[in-house]
């Protein structure tokens, strides 16, 4: 939906800091490539991308990430929806066509995003990695399941609001995305 990476909106946040940026980084570096590698088996893949996100997370609470910074972030971001991601979503509304967002990144964020640009509608559903927060508001975990690139179909299947439905219409932007809909009958 954003035509900029999720996870960019985090990485480029002034109040992250170079060091956030550099770990970051160092964690792309090292497992980006075992993601789009073809000759490494899915079962094999998963533990890396278990790891990977696990760290990631991490660094989100060793950065004192607060829930209160997600509008900030997105405002000071590049980040914009793709071309008539507006009209799709409020046709979908008006329409009464659920929507189920899922994706591997941060869930407060794209929550924020999708109210920042005024298409969370109430047929929207986002399934992602939503955090876990202190009294403070600060990150201290994520809520399970951890959803990652890989798992994706398993996060979705089990949703009562779409079981009912007979056709699914299935965008992504990444090798994993392909395998959304397995099991889905």
């Amino acid at each position: 939906m954003c035509s900029s990476d999720l996870w960019g909106v985090l990485e480029n946040y002034s109040k992250l800091g170079p060091d956030y940026l550099k770990k970051t980084n160092a964690l792309r570096s090292k497992y980006h490539p075992i993601e789009l590698d073809l000759t490494i088996s899915l079962e094999d893949k998963i533990p890396h991308m278990v790891e990977w996100y696990t760290n990631a997370n991490r660094l989100l609470t060793e950065a004192g990430v607060h829930r209160d910074w997600y509008q900030d972030m997105i405002k000071n971001s590049t980040c914009m929806l793709r071309d008539d991601t507006e009209t799709m979503m409020t046709d979908l509304q008006n329409s009464k066509v659920p929507c189920l967002i899922l994706s591997a990144g941060l869930g407060d964020l794209i929550m924020e995003l999708l109210k920042h640009f005024k298409v969370f509608h109430e047929n929207t559903k986002v399934v992602s990695n939503f955090c876990q927060y202190n009294e403070e508001g600060l990150i201290v975990g994520l809520k399970p399941p951890m959803i990652h690139m890989y798992n994706k179909s398993e996060s979705s299947i089990h949703d009562p609001e779409l079981e009912a439905r007979h056709n699914i219409v299935l965008l992504g932007d990444s090798l994993g995305d392909l395998h959304m809909a397995e099991g889905v009958k």
